[in-house]
């Protein structure tokens, strides 16, 4: 037992000394990753995207319905509609940049008020039945903005106060029914580099795991060294779990140095617990090394290997949600990549860097990630080849 465990304490230590040797395993395992987040770090998303506007219609009448419909005929605002306790809670979250609650007083109206005026004209009236609005003097509208957005609620309620303007001119030609009352809220602005990082990091783990298991057995198996190592008194068992520790040692290494980077030069909002990160980490290296070890059962040649690597890894790297939110995918499409492995991951990662969800939390994604473990290790074991 102590031989076994010398053996991969020395086969371990070997293993990570040639990967800082090979250059091109740096670069694609710390330097590739760290140099697409500080790519995609500096370009600011956040300038060219809409102006997110929540409205709580309290209202719920004709008047209401035709007013938002005038507003999302502006093209700069992206709207969604909902309670007023809800919105306030997306607008606190930074999930909001505007809250404009229209109150159930909001278009109502009264017959005018005749008891002071003439015979004739109560006749009119009554006659004709001319209304009026109900609430004496302007109605009072709150608009609550986001704090942190200074550009787009400057925008966004300069569009608002011009639609209301129209809206009001259509009725009486007056300019006093409504007052709009801004009130600021401190909301937590994510950025476009909060959600990147998270999504970085379990890209670089299946990198690591796929590629680097796989081009490393692969060459090992072209140079004779695993043919040599069979014929030594070490276990099969010694050398394949050497070769897990060292890609989980590097894995854990990676995430540490990105999430560091992140924190230290983008101001990554990381509020949820490192040691979790890390567990998910380890989870999501133990898939992908096991793909890896897969692929090699294929691939004889080094070439081969990255072919099959990259035919599996570059689509989840698009259609798992690293770069990208995955809901501009089609409902179709999108149902299907609920399911991929590194979508777990991302998800995962992502909820407890910046959202601070705990273990329970993530369960969903935890079990995701032990079903495909199970499933990517029995493919390990099937169809990885020593000779």
């Amino acid at each position: 037992m102590n031989k076994s465990i010398v053996a991969i304490k020395n086969i371990t230590f070997s293993a990570i000394k040639m990967f800082f040797r090979d250059k091109q395993a740096i670069f694609f395992s710390l330097f590739l990753p760290v140099m697409i987040m500080v790519i995609f770090g500096f370009m600011d998303f956040e300038k060219m995207s809409a102006v997110k506007l929540g409205i709580a219609d309290e209202a719920k009448n004709e008047a209401s319905g035709k007013f938002v419909e005038s507003i999302e005929q502006a093209d700069v605002f992206e709207i969604s509609t909902g309670s007023v306790e809800d919105e306030k809670k997306l607008l606190e979250a930074g999930d909001r940049d505007l809250l404009l609650i229209l109150p159930e007083s909001f278009g109502a109206t009264a017959r005018l008020d005749t008891s002071g005026l003439p015979a004739a004209y109560q006749k009119i009236v009554a006659e004709t039945g001319i209304e009026v609005p109900a609430a004496p003097g302007p109605l009072n509208i709150e608009l609550y903005y986001n704090e942190g957005e200074e550009s787009k609620v400057a925008i966004g309620t300069s569009i608002l106060k011009e639609i209301f303007h129209q809206y009001e001119q259509g009725i009486t030609n007056s300019q006093s029914l409504f007052f709009l009352e801004s009130k600021p809220v401190t909301s937590r602005n994510l950025t476009f580099v909060d959600f990147l990082i998270p999504g970085i990091v379990a890209m670089s783990i299946m990198q690591m795991g796929v590629i680097g298991v796989a081009a490393s057995i692969v060459s090992w198996r072209e140079k004779g060294i695993l043919r040599r190592l069979l014929a030594t008194p070490v276990k099969p068992f010694t050398i394949i779990f050497s070769q897990v520790l060292t890609r989980l040692i590097i894995s854990v290494l990676q995430t540490t140095i990105i999430v560091t980077l992140g924190v230290v030069f983008f101001d990554l909002q990381l509020i949820g617990s490192p040691l979790l990160v890390l567990l998910l980490a380890f989870l999501g290296g133990i898939i992908f090394l096991s793909v890896g070890f897969t692929i090699s059962g294929f691939g004889k040649t080094h070439n081969t290997v990255m072919a099959l690597s990259n035919i599996i890894m570059m689509p989840m790297m698009f259609l798992s949600g690293v770069f990208f939110s995955r809901d501009v995918l089609p409902d179709w499409l999108k149902t299907i990549t609920e399911y991929l492995p590194l979508t777990y991951l991302a998800d995962a990662i992502r909820a407890v860097m910046i959202d601070g969800s705990g273990l329970l939390d993530v369960g969903g994604e935890i079990i995701g990630l032990l079903v495909w473990m199970v499933i990517a290790f029995a493919l390990a074991t099937k169809f990885f080849k020593w000779e």
